[in-house]
C-alpha cells in the first residue's frame, strides 16, 4: 500500500520541498542574447525511480514579484505531472 501511496505523491511524513524563487540569467538565449529572468526551481525525488531526482523549473523575463503567481502555477503543473501536489511544497511568499 505504501508504494501505491508513494506513486501517487502521498508521503506518510508529507515531506515538504522548498521552492526557490530567485532571479538571474536565462538558461536559454533570446536572439543570441542572455536575458535576466525570474525563476522558480526545486528538485524532488522521482516517484518512478528512487535513485533519480526530477528538476521542476520555470522562468520568465525579469519583472520583480509580478511573475510570482505565473511561475508558481507552472511549478505546480510540472509537479502534478510528476505525481506531487501543492501540499508537498513550500513557496517563498506563502
Amino acid at each position: 500500500i505504501y508504494s501505491i501511496m508513494k506513486r501517487k505523491g502521498v508521503n506518510k511524513t508529507m515531506k515538504k520541498y522548498e521552492v526557490r524563487f530567485d532571479g538571474g540569467e536565462s538558461r536559454s538565449t533570446c536572439n543570441g542574447e542572455i536575458i535576466g529572468v525570474d525563476y522558480m526551481l526545486v528538485e524532488v525525488p522521482s516517484l518512478d525511480d528512487e535513485d533519480e531526482n526530477v528538476e521542476l523549473y520555470a522562468e520568465l523575463p525579469a519583472d520583480d514579484e509580478k511573475n510570482y503567481d505565473e511561475l508558481k502555477a507552472e511549478i505546480l503543473r510540472q509537479a502534478k505531472d510528476n505525481g506531487y501536489t501543492e501540499e508537498n511544497f513550500t513557496f517563498w511568499y506563502d
